[in-house]
């Protein structure tokens, strides 16, 4: 999957079903635009849909953001606008929530990536081996990947940057369960161990994890959050405040993050995997209810809740031919308590079962 699909998937594919999760609202989602700017129609094989991302100017007024550095977007054009909410954290060792998330996968990125197909593919890294006991893994980095500032990732950033994760002193909520696995993360993370003895840097490219026993899958816990790259340098320099400027490796970078207003990420045009075929993506973090919002030409995606899907799903309505229906990617389930009557009895739990339509 060239770098530009995978963008726009994550945009329109996974990251819509964890908003979706979060908001409580029906799998369906509204592709359109305002009136004016350019239109481009295109679908997908996870769901299918029509976008239309009006090309608008940008409003003055401060930014939290970096510069745009070398090269150009020129490849790239519109801007998709899309409704959101100020994330709980920035910092991908911290994230535990999907609305954070949201804004993390595509500021920041790993070692590998997983697409909407739930492939593994390869990331920052750009080959990897396994010893034949399972046991070690060694990653080969890429020699194009660059901070959006412009340094050079290494072996040693990725090196840093989970033993940060893992670190008692950050007390990430999700670091065991992603990266426990490595040899040394425990002991760094309960007793405040100064490295992660199973993380060995070989060189400036090529770093080595060996984990406590072969478990195959290993590697998708390494396209979690968790394990993406930060910048020491930054982080160093403003402990507090990183976070508001983060300085990522991945397809966007933070330009402007108004609390409470909007947030803007900018094409990277270095991005390792291809730049963006999107300019601009803008958060409109307030504003009522979105689908009002997109029928006025506000936001080219608005999600639909249970009170509006009667509309939706009439051809013949004025958003019926731009309602479409996309696979959420959670899982759902009923927990019975099983010590207390009806659902003690095996058969009311089996014929509960049968009830269910499960088409």
């Amino acid at each position: 999957m060239s770098g530009q699909n995978r963008v726009i998937v994550l945009m329109l594919g996974v990251l819509a079903a964890l908003v979706i999760v979060v908001g409580g609202l029906s799998a369906v989602l509204l592709l359109g635009g305002g009136e004016d700017g350019a239109t481009t129609t295109s679908t997908s094989d996870e769901g299918g849909g029509i976008s239309r991302t009006a090309d608008g100017d940008d409003d003055d007024g401060e930014t939290a953001g970096l510069d745009t550095g070398s090269g150009d977007t020129e490849d790239a054009s519109g801007r998709l606008r899309l409704a959101g909410s100020d994330p709980v954290t920035m910092d991908p060792h911290l994230a535990g929530d999907s609305g954070s998330a949201e804004f993390i996968v595509e500021i920041f990125s790993g070692l590998l990536t997983i697409t909407p197909d739930l492939n593994i593919e390869l990331d920052l890294a750009e080959s990897f081996e396994v010893s034949d006991d399972g046991l070690v893994y060694t990653f080969t980095l890429r020699d194009d990947i660059f901070f959006h500032q412009g340094r050079r990732v290494t072996a040693e950033d990725v090196r840093w940057s989970l033993e940060r994760a893992a670190s008692r002193e950050l007390a990430s909520p999700t670091a065991l369960g992603y990266l426990g696995d490595i040899i040394g993360v425990r002991e760094r993370f309960y007793e405040g161990a100064e490295g992660i003895s199973g993380i060995e840097v070989i060189d400036d490219r090529t770093i080595q994890f060996t984990i406590d026993a072969p478990k195959p899958y290993f590697l998708a816990k390494l396209t979690y959050p968790t394990a993406f790259i930060v910048d020491r340098q930054q982080i160093e320099a403003n402990p507090r405040g990183w976070t508001r400027r983060p300085n990522g490796t991945g397809p966007y970078r933070l330009q402007e993050w108004r609390l409470g207003q909007r947030i803007v990420l900018q094409a990277n045009a270095r991005y390792h995997l291809g730049a963006p075929s999107i300019r601009e993506v803008l958060y409109e973090l307030s504003g009522g209810s979105t689908l009002t919002r997109f029928e006025n030409g506000e936001l080219d995606i608005a999600f639909i809740s249970v009170n509006d899907i009667d509309r939706a799903r009439d051809p013949e309505s004025d958003i019926g031919p731009l309602y479409q229906v996309f696979p959420q990617f959670t899982i759902s389930y009923l927990a019975l308590n099983t010590n207390v009557p009806p659902f003690d009895d095996v058969n009311v739990r089996r014929a509960l079962g049968f009830s269910l339509d499960r088409t």
